[in-house]
């Protein structure tokens, strides 16, 4: 029989915490050989994650043990003290003059035994929860391909496009040595089905579940990927600011 999984909850102890990092180093490091800061003790940490809060879903039987996981780094935190993660790639100055509470979420993963599907369910519930009891007004972060693939990006960038989900006036910039050489924003792919069959399955979900890009693309020259700002407005609430981003 299969043991049923457990609600996504914010780590309550350093034990959970560092079983988050230790999950994060072995598919990020490990399993697909992309460099993260630290890592030598088999852990994934950098100088934003004593800041932030750790959603996790644990391990059905092994108490020690993460199998999904998020990090949020909520935006009372990040502008008294460390910034955002996505500020070593981007500009957000248009998003810092928000005034409603944000929360930023990155170092998304899940355990390669749990990728049906579920995991990830867990853990989009688990946010929508921590948004509604956190006064959260937006989701935003980093939506990463892995590889330099240009042209991958450009068919992501022209999906979301397609599909009214790029902000108008470009809200959020690479800063000038992150920005990404050759990228376009005018690619019209011949098919529709077959751009959306390319799109790693995360930024898949993200656009099914409403989220838009705010401008072009970044480089992340750490991980080795090409990341895009993603923002999230609730289906309901905040409709000044959708409209303020040329959104419905």
């Amino acid at each position: 029989m299969k043991t049923e999984l457990k609600q996504a909850y914010i780590a309550r102890t350093e034990a959970e915490r560092y079983a988050a990092s230790r999950l994060r180093h072995e598919v990020f490091a490990v399993e697909q050989g992309r460099g993260t800061s630290g890592g030598e003790d088999g852990l994934d940490r950098d100088r934003f994650d004593d800041h932030c809060e750790h959603l996790i879903v644990p391990h059905p039987d092994r108490a020690d043990t993460v199998i999904g996981t998020y990090r949020i780094l909520l935006s009372d935190v990040a502008e008294a003290g460390p910034g955002y993660y996505s500020e070593t790639e981007f500009d957000m100055s248009g998003i810092r003059a928000l005034p409603i509470r944000k929360a930023e979420i990155g170092r998304s993963c899940v355990h390669p035994d749990f990728r049906d599907g579920s995991v990830i369910r867990l853990l989009w519930s688990g946010l929508v929860r921590f948004m509604q009891e956190s006064d959260v007004g937006c989701f935003m972060g980093c939506g990463s391909l892995t590889g330099q693939d240009v042209e991958l990006s450009e068919i992501t960038y022209a999906c979301f496009r397609d599909a009214g989900r790029v902000i108008s006036g470009n809200a959020v910039r690479p800063v000038p040595e992150a920005a990404l050489p050759g990228f376009r924003t005018d690619i019209r792919p011949d098919d529709a089905k077959a751009a959306m069959r390319r799109m790693p399955p995360l930024m898949k979900g993200y656009l099914r579940a409403g989220a838009c890009i705010a401008g072009p693309p970044a480089c992340d020259r750490v991980f080795g990927s090409i990341d895009f700002f993603l923002i999230f407005f609730p289906a309901s609430g905040n409709s000044e600011y959708k409209k303020h981003f040329g959104l419905t």
